[in-house]
């Protein structure tokens, strides 16, 4: 008889880098402000360093929450050390 097993476990997320940037690198930082302008579409990028499963993104205007209003796309950067999950949110409202 031959038994298989899965283990699922967690790992935290390393750090995140958020950006109205199209260009995150392993040394990039979070600015300290990015404005977008009411009205206007805009793009924002979440780069999340390390973590398993990888993290979600929301986004919020003040305690509103307008994630459903965003076209989201995810996909993983295993070049990057540690791999990285990336966002990239677009509003389309």
């Amino acid at each position: 008889m031959c038994w298989t097993y899965v283990v699922w476990y967690a790992v935290p997320v390393e750090r995140v880098v958020i950006s109205d940037d199209n260009f995150i690198t392993a040394e990039s930082s979070t600015p300290a402000s990015i404005h977008l302008v009411d009205g206007r579409p805009s793009t924002l990028r979440c780069v999340a360093f390390g973590g398993y499963p990888p993290p979600s993104v929301e986004l919020y205007v003040g305690r509103r929450d307008v994630t459903a209003r965003c076209v989201q796309t995810t996909r993983t950067l295993p070049a990057m050390k540690p791999e990285a999950t990336a966002t990239r949110m677009h509003s389309v409202k």
